[in-house]
């Protein structure tokens, strides 16, 4: 997909920055094989006599296309401090953002495989659906901080939410969902020359979640969900 992005942003007193962007739409479109387990009786077996009869993994082609939505966002940072090479030693910064989520009221699926044909019963080998979804737009939130003990060593850390996209109908096992909170925090190390070593880390939570209403059979239960990422990096600039 082919999309865009605007920004600005400005200093109106001494060390605060405001600064807003704008990314707009995109369409998505993902080609690859598919694997669909028919690995049942009632698909393989019971009705072979009236001409339906799967193999128990049909494979094939398909093609997945849905809508990336616009992102607004808007923020605000504040530096102060002791001036450490020249640059404030430690800044505040909030940032609020709104997600275009309700853009995307579907997947559309498009499969073709010889396995899906049932000559018999005139079905051909592509067929093609569209997995509602109907999700809403977002709001989020982050705040940002940042604080140089020295030239060398500099540490930051953020605190972030945002809502959630997926309705309580349309929600499923393979999509979970629900409002997120994430964490992060970071060091930055000096060690010669233009070398650095960068640490991070990277907490996201969703909170948990019950849902008696979904569509879907398998969508009603209890979400939760808690991902985290720890890296080490070497940072080199010319």
């Amino acid at each position: 997909g082919v999309t865009g992005r605007i920004g600005i942003s400005a200093e109106p007193v001494d060390n605060l920055w405001v600064g807003a962007s704008y990314e707009h739409t995109t369409q998505l479109n993902f080609r690859g094989d598919f694997t669909l387990d028919m690995d049942d009786p009632f698909f393989t077996q019971d009705l072979a006599s009236q001409g339906l009869q799967y193999p128990a993994l049909v494979k094939g082609r398909a093609s997945l296309s849905f809508v990336l939505p616009r992102v607004a966002r808007l923020g605000v940072r504040y530096e102060f401090g002791k001036d450490v090479g020249h640059k404030p030693s430690s800044s505040i910064a909030l940032e609020g953002s709104y997600t275009g989520w309700s853009s995307i009221d579907d997947f559309d699926l498009r499969a073709r495989s010889k396995d899906l044909e049932q000559k018999e019963l005139g079905l051909p080998a592509s067929t093609g659906f569209k997995l509602r979804r109907n999700w809403h737009d977002t709001v989020g939130g982050i705040v940002r901080g940042r604080h140089a003990l020295s030239k060398e060593l500099v540490l930051w850390a953020t605190f972030g939410y945002e809502s959630a996209a997926s309705p309580d109908a349309t929600i499923d096992v393979a999509s979970p969902d629900g409002t997120r909170l994430s964490f992060s925090g970071g060091l930055s190390q000096h060690l010669i020359g233009g070398l650095s070593l960068v640490l991070d880390t990277h907490v996201q939570s969703v909170l948990e979640r019950r849902v008696v209403s979904s569509d879907y059979d398998l969508g009603n239960g209890t979400y939760s969900m808690r991902l985290f990422s720890l890296g080490a990096y070497a940072d080199y600039r010319f």
